[in-house]
């Protein structure tokens, strides 16, 4: 009889279960022989265990980023052997994953005025009429007073639907890049790898202030990116349509790296992700993905990338050369 998924993942999980205790430096000879005897039960135990034992040699190799939170590829430099960062920070940091806490900004978004969860969004209406919907795993404070209204974006991405208002313009700060408009309709993320903020126009116009650079009228159907040392990138062409498209579960990546779309799928997955190798980031994707469902997403972007997905119970996928 074929097992089902959460069967499927429960012995996933016992697998890697075992893995983690035979490389935790304390297994007995006893331990050896239970897991061979697991493993001989069947041949689903089997592949278990092959797939536990490959993915253990992938995860050998990240680190928890001390400044970030987030989990990378490489060993960390000058501080755990490797059975030490194996036993105790990758596991740990896997553990904490599946917790929700992985992320830097955890404690940000304990003093936003609105924050969102994994895989779910709000729509929010200002004092002014304006209206943000945040996207998932997002953050952010408002600002509203006689002489200014606007907000600032903490963590993600919102969708911006600004009320006219012709003597004061609205305002989206993004750390020291400001994005202001009279009235228009825009989409903000902050969350694009090193430190990019991208913004999109789907009606009227902005203007986009960085420290680096002198500000940018952006139009309707176009996209810009702010580096994260304020530098505005070149002005190219987005469909409209594109633009705000989270918003109905759908990312359209049109030759965006793989770090961008798994960047973009994150928020919507309860776990890690976790790209292991640093050519593998900078593949060009051309798809259409389904953010509700970014296991499935990643799964099918094997089809056409040299890439394997692979996937420990619910709280880590790592993403590998084939």
């Amino acid at each position: 009889m074929a097992k089902s998924d959460s069967e499927m993942e429960e012995l996933a999980e016992t697998a890697m279960r075992w893995i983690a205790r035979l490389n935790s430096g304390t297994a007995t000879k006893a331990d050896r022989q239970q897991w061979d005897a697991w493993r001989a039960a069947s041949i689903l135990h089997e592949q278990a265990a092959v797939e536990a034992e490959s993915l253990w040699a992938d995860i050998s190799q990240l680190h928890v980023d001390s400044a970030t939170g987030l989990i990378r590829p490489g060993s960390k430099p000058g501080t755990l052997s490797r059975r030490a960062m194996m036993t105790g920070g990758v596991v740990a940091a896997a553990g904490i994953a599946g917790g929700g806490m992985w992320r830097a900004g955890t404690f940000t978004r304990l003093f936003a005025d609105h924050v969102t969860s994994v895989a779910a969004t709000e729509m929010i209406e200002l004092p002014d009429g304006s209206k943000v919907t945040l996207g998932a795993r997002s953050a952010l404070d408002t600002f509203f007073s006689p002489r200014s209204r606007g907000i600032s974006l903490l963590q993600g991405q919102a969708f911006l639907e600004v009320a006219q208002a012709p003597s004061l313009p609205f305002e989206v700060k993004v750390g020291d890049v400001s994005i202001r408009a009279y009235g228009a309709v825009f989409d903000v993320a902050r969350d694009i790898p090193n430190g990019v903020t991208e913004v999109a126009v789907a009606a009227d116009t902005v203007k986009v202030l960085a420290p680096s650079a002198a500000s940018i009228n952006l139009h309707e159907g176009e996209i810009v990116a702010v580096d994260g040392a304020g530098h505005i990138g070149p002005v190219r062409h987005q469909n409209v349509a594109d633009t705000g498209a989270w918003r109905q579960g759908i990312y359209r990546a049109n030759a965006r790296t793989l770090a961008e779309v798994v960047a973009a799928l994150s928020p919507w997955y309860g776990g890690s992700i976790v790209i292991a190798g640093g050519d593998l980031r900078a593949l060009r994707v051309d798809a259409v993905l389904d953010l509700r469902d970014p296991r499935g997403s990643l799964d099918a972007l094997q089809g056409g990338l040299p890439i394997r997905v692979r996937h420990l119970a619910n709280f880590l996928t790592v993403i590998s050369s084939v």
